[in-house]
């Protein structure tokens, strides 16, 4: 039998400006955390080997101190064979991080595989077939390479980076990897890199080609990231038998809410502190949409508030609000107030029309959007409440 743990997609370095610096200092050196998770697996596991498939930094031109610690947490946490190949962010280039001057730092355990030829596990039934990213993008399959099986091999696998070919408008420039491959290369399992959440299409009959996705999630678009793969194969031609483990410390959730009075701010806080996490390690997005009345977003920022109290972090996106005021709250903005009555009118119409035009007098060149029309109605709605308008 042979087992083996499946990860890739490390993004080491990455940028994470959604969040600003300290929190983004903060989820890069979660990512280093979530390596040493991984390892700290595969030990309990018992593994024969890693496999890591490309990306395993965020770009080439990461620092040489990230290196270092990289290196560091790779000899200091783990005995275990480790595999790892060139991805289209970390490409096989002259400055690649894991041959930039530092393979003599690496331990005997930890492989940089480098060019396309098959790798025998020692003292394991296995070979590792490795595709190499040479570039960003390429339009070849990098397993092309892969010959036909021998009467002597035993459990082969493969180890890519790149697009399977399994999804409608995928580039053609990204690494493309046949949806037969593993079928049509003889491959016993077929570790991918690149998509950062795990999958494996059910159209493929018996399954051998995975991703494993990011072991640390990296946006909000990330239907099932922070994992990595446990895979035991009894015997050559074999189905691989999966499971999936977590090893992410952060998570991040993405909701879409509809606001339109009251009630629905229960129901959104409700939803929202029922989600099967940790708050203080989820990040979440909210996309709302709806139509409603400017005290009623007034209360839905009160709730924001408590919301970015209670997680890690939190945004919203109300591209899709629509802000309404009621005939009391028009009223309580122009009563007493006559230089606002005509504002009022013009930011109204800019709302119920969503023009495109550019108003008389207004200062710039390019017309007021939606938006900002509703957030100004908002903001003189909570200006003149609060001096008791």
């Amino acid at each position: 039998m042979v087992k083996f743990l499946h990860t890739g997609d490390w993004q080491l370095g990455q940028t994470l400006k959604l969040v600003g610096p300290d929190r983004a200092e903060e989820l890069r050196k979660s990512r280093l955390e979530a390596i040493e998770n991984l390892l700290a697996l595969a030990r309990a596991e018992d593994v024969d080997f890693i496999l890591s498939a490309g990306d395993n930094f965020e770009s080439n031109q990461v620092s040489d101190g990230l290196i270092r610690k990289t290196i560091t947490t790779l000899n200091d946490c783990s005995t275990v064979p480790i595999y790892i190949i060139p991805g289209n962010h970390d490409p096989l280039m002259e400055d690649y991080p894991f041959t930039r001057g530092v393979l003599g730092q690496l331990d005997d355990h930890i492989h940089i595989l480098t060019e396309e030829e098959p790798v025998d596990v020692p003292q394991v039934n296995a070979s590792i077939y490795p595709g190499i990213c040479r570039h960003k993008k390429d339009s070849h399959s990098p397993i092309d390479w892969v010959p036909g099986r021998k009467p002597e091999d035993g459990v082969r696998v493969g180890l890519a980076h790149g697009s399977w070919q399994v999804l409608p408008e995928l580039p053609d420039d990204d690494y493309p990897i046949a949806e037969d491959a593993a079928t049509e290369k003889d491959l016993d399992y077929l570790a991918l890199g690149h998509w950062h959440s795990t999958f494996s299409s059910p159209a493929e009959s018996p399954q051998r080609t995975y991703y494993s996705g990011t072991p640390e999630p990296t946006s909000f678009n990330e239907g099932d990231s922070g994992n990595v793969l446990i895979v035991e194969i009894h015997e050559p031609k074999d189905k691989p038998q999966i499971v999936k483990q977590s090893v992410a410390k952060y998570s991040w959730a993405e909701r879409d809410v509809g606001v339109s009075d009251e009630v629905s701010l229960e129901y959104i806080r409700d939803e929202l502190l029922s989600l099967d996490v940790t708050p203080k390690k989820t990040l979440l997005n909210l996309d709302v949409s709806g139509t409603t009345s400017l005290e009623v977003v007034r209360l839905y920022d009160d709730l924001l508030d408590d919301l970015e109290d209670r997680f890690y972090f939190v945004r919203d996106d109300r591209t899709d609000l629509s802000l309404i005021p009621t005939d009391e709250e028009i009223q309580s903005i122009s009563t007493g107030k006559g230089w606002l009555k005509g504002a009022v009118e013009n930011l109204e119409t800019l709302v119920a029309d969503n023009c495109e035009y550019v108003p008389d007098g207004w200062p710039f060149d390019d017309p007021p959007k939606k938006e900002e029309a509703e957030r100004a109605l908002a903001l003189i709605y909570t200006k003149v409440d609060e001096e008791g308008g």
